[in-house]
């Protein structure tokens, strides 16, 4: 089946492109003996193996699309799908077509099945190890429906440990990317509206002046307690608000799809004061960059050859327009904003 030459970029497509197949093989099977095209019926041991490798398959688009989600948490998913895609699933009935097949090519087929689960379990491990980031740990603990599984943290003083390493961590790439900004040179064309430019600069000056001795003040005093701020762990209540929350009832299983993970922590907030803040900053994170890439579609969709001139700020505005609109029922042809 060339299963070893494909795109790993493009497994999806495969999956539903051999669901299609399945699906519809009694209308395809009819068009090709229709036009004598008989080379190209599958045979029985080619659908054992798209049922078996759509079996495969499937698991990881549904992960996919999950995890592609922008309207809720993502990254406290990431350690439970790759605990189930990690799953080897090993009971396999045989069907109809296991029985036209003979034993030699039956086993054939299954040992390239195997050779092919055991390489996607191996690239998942080798890709996704637990101990690379901690931050899944840490958002998976903080999704109480993950509670008693292997990725919860169980031990209150390493989900202590595990806060306080984020938060430093943070907190370091927050400076990081602060001194970054700081050091980026700006240029400013001031030849092309030198009146305006000097206007802006005299205005832009003597407010400076009169701001920058009040603050430099402040920020040799003062600025230093801003370096070493984090959270407000002293005192171990973060450890009773752990324990508080260790002991909070589970999920039920048939409230997984409905259960909303933000507005659970929102309504708990008054309970848990600094639990609530570390779940804000991290659930915040995506798990994937697909929502990133939408909104740069979207834009280059908008941005094209006959909208060159397009401002800046009515594309940001058209793009939150198009995303905000989509399912509330209003058509694609007015999600976008005149005066350009």
């Amino acid at each position: 089946m060339g299963c070893a030459t494909w795109d790993v970029t493009r497994w999806n497509s495969k999956c539903v492109m051999i669901e299609s197949i399945l699906a519809n093989r009694a209308v395809i099977r009819r068009l090709l003996l229709k036009y004598n095209k008989i080379e190209l019926l599958l045979s029985h041991g080619e659908i054992y193996f798209l049922k078996r490798l759509l079996k495969c398959l499937m698991p990881f688009r549904k992960c996919t699309e999950i995890l592609q989600g922008d309207k809720y948490p993502t990254i406290s998913l990431v350690l439970p799908m790759l605990e189930l895609l990690s799953q080897e699933e090993d009971n396999e009935e045989d069907g109809e077509e296991d029985l036209d097949l003979e034993r030699g090519e039956l086993l054939l087929l299954k040992a390239d099945l195997l050779i092919l689960k055991e390489n996607m379990k191996s690239s998942i491990e080798r890709r996704f190890r637990r101990a690379e980031n901690p931050v899944y740990v840490l958002a998976t603990s903080l999704d109480i429906r993950w509670k008693g599984t292997s990725s919860f943290i169980s031990n209150p003083d390493e989900f202590k440990t595990a806060i306080e390493n984020f938060d430093r961590a943070l907190k370091q790439r927050m400076t990081t990317m602060r001194t970054t900004t700081n050091q980026r040179p700006t240029h400013f064309n001031r030849q092309e509206h030198p009146q305006e430019s000097l206007s802006s600069a005299q205005s832009a000056s003597s407010v400076s002046s009169r701001n920058t001795k009040k603050s430099s003040k402040v920020a040799a005093l003062l600025g230093g307690l801003l370096d070493s701020r984090s959270l407000p762990f002293e005192n171990d209540a973060l450890k009773k608000e752990i324990a508080l929350y260790k002991s909070t009832p589970l999920i039920s299983k048939n409230d997984l799809d409905s259960f909303d993970l933000l507005n659970w922590w929102k309504v708990r907030q008054d309970q848990f004061p600094l639990l609530s803040v570390v779940a804000r900053k991290v659930l915040g994170i995506p798990a994937t960059s697909a929502c990133c890439e939408r909104i740069f579609s979207k834009g280059g969709n908008i941005v094209s050859s006959l909208r060159a001139n397009i401002s800046p700020h009515n594309v940001d505005m058209t793009i939150f327009i198009a995303f905000n609109t989509q399912g509330q029922g209003i058509p694609n042809s007015i999600q976008t904003v005149n005066g350009d």
